[in-house]
């Protein structure tokens, strides 16, 4: 997740919608005292400096958020405040005293069964999952859905859910809305297949399974297979 103090805006990263991409091109224009979660190897490129981390202790001492007992740095880094695919319901709790209702946040969404499909493919390609994308698709311990990510009792509660399958202008869109012109993207952690590659690996019985699971997103944005 990216947390602009400059430009008044929250971030905050769903699965497999290009969310390293965003949070790379984002860290570049958040301004120095933004809180740039850490993802792995990647933020280095970023430019973003000591700010870049689990948190931002200077903004967070500023906003005089260090509570129960954390009187020293090294207390607070301890504390893991802020990390990768934070739900906004956390990020709401821990910026008072900055107004969750001051910022503009957003996130992004996708088509639930390309997104199942990409996430299957990532973690077979970094070794995380050795079996078929029928085992993946009914595994209960599978991360499928991210609805919870962006919402509070079924509500959601970032002002924009952008679209993944519309990248570029909603990402253009969610720049122009904060005031900054909107970085390039790259193509951070892509795995490079077709937009409808996710069809030919479907049947009727894995179709309704992510329909199942995805029934709040598909009844919502109107996904459709």
């Amino acid at each position: 997740m990216i947390l602009s103090h400059e430009h008044q805006f929250i971030f905050v990263k769903t699965h497999k919608t290009a969310g390293t991409s965003i949070e790379v091109a984002l860290a570049k224009v958040a301004g120095p005292d933004a809180i740039c979660t850490a993802i792995g190897s990647v933020p280095e490129a970023t430019g973003q400096g000591p700010v870049q981390g689990l948190f931002n202790p200077i903004g967070e001492m500023r906003a005089g958020s260090v509570r129960n007992g954390a009187r020293t740095m090294r207390q607070l880094v301890k504390r893991r405040r802020y990390y990768n695919h934070m739900e906004a319901r956390q990020i709401k709790s821990r910026i008072r005293p900055i107004g969750w209702e001051d910022m503009f946040t957003f996130c992004f969404e996708r088509n639930p069964w390309d997104k199942s499909y990409s996430m299957y493919r990532f973690l077979v390609r970094v070794g995380r999952y050795s079996g078929s994308f029928d085992e993946f698709l009914f595994d209960p311990a599978a991360p499928l859905s991210d609805w919870h990510l962006y919402t509070i009792r079924d509500r959601i509660i970032v002002d924009r859910v952008f679209r993944f399958e519309n990248l570029s202008s909603d990402f253009a869109e969610a720049c122009a809305t904060v005031g900054v012109e909107a970085p390039d993207l790259g193509n951070e952690k892509d795995g490079g297949h077709p937009a409808d590659a996710y069809k030919s690996a479907y049947d009727e019985r894995t179709i309704a399974r992510v329909a199942t699971v995805f029934f709040r997103e598909i009844e919502t944005f109107g996904y459709e297979f």
